[in-house]
């Protein structure tokens, strides 16, 4: 772990939409009574869902952005 994030370079974004659904999509394929999510991150998601990070996707609203994100979450827990 420690060797994967040191390998990281950090560009300013944080496309914390495309992670939460990527990780949601391994968890449905795992199954199981028990799965777990977690989230680490440094603030609210910065760029829109399938976004590059390039300029032309900052500025999108992201408050809709992000609650479309925790109701995202909250299904996958109620199912």
């Amino acid at each position: 772990i420690v060797s994967a994030v040191n390998m990281l370079n950090p560009d300013g974004t944080t496309p914390t939409h495309d992670a939460v659904a990527r990780a949601l999509a391994q968890l449905d394929m795992a199954g199981g009574p028990r799965r777990f999510l977690v989230l680490a991150t440094d603030g609210a998601a910065t760029v829109c869902f399938g976004c590059d990070g390039s300029e032309r996707c900052v500025g999108a609203v992201r408050t809709a952005d992000n609650d479309m994100m925790i109701e995202r979450v909250r299904t996958a827990a109620m199912g």
